[in-house]
């Protein structure tokens, strides 16, 4: 089982066990239908908007684990002299398409010209709320870095259920 999938089954389970069954399977209905969101009441919707924040944001966090495990497999490749691939999409990779693909060189170098990057400012981390589902966060992604024991899938449920909690 994938963290994603872990995660999602814990966070399942914390649903159930905080909101009752009858809120967790009108949970898993939103999850695969959500305009079901438009026939809720605010009450309802509110919650099921929070539970959705909530598996979004674990699905981030057990997203960038697998990135970071890619790129920490890539380089320890590239340490060993093993073969250096560019990683899985990287700029590398995207010019190598692009050159594969029939571009010339004046048209990559065009293309890269062209490219604009637009940061998005967010809230300062210092706000109360936000500082304490980032560190919480931050305590799950260090659990699942640890070997997989009944210790470990009773951190990732207790960190679950703080998040939840807050």
């Amino acid at each position: 089982m994938g963290d994603l999938e872990l995660l999602d089954e814990l966070l399942y389970d914390t649903i159930v066990e905080q909101e009752g069954s009858a809120f967790a399977a009108a949970y898993r209905t939103v999850v695969d239908s959500p305009a079901l969101l438009d026939t809720s009441n605010r009450h309802d919707a509110a919650r099921l908007i929070r539970a959705l924040t909530l598996r979004f944001r674990l699905a981030s966090l057990a997203e960038e684990r697998g990135r970071a495990i890619e790129i920490a497999q890539a380089a320890q490749r590239a340490a060993a002299g093993g073969p250096t691939a560019p990683q899985q999409g990287s700029f590398a990779e995207a010019v190598r398409s692009a050159v594969a693909a029939g571009a010339s060189p004046e048209e990559v170098r065009a293309s890269v010209a062209r490219i604009r990057f637009n940061p998005v400012l967010t809230a300062h981390p210092t706000e109360a709320a936000r500082r304490s589902v980032l560190l919480k966060l931050l305590r799950l992604a260090s659990v699942l870095d640890t070997p997989i024991s009944d210790r470990r899938e009773r951190q990732l449920r207790e960190s679950i259920h703080l998040l939840w909690q807050t």
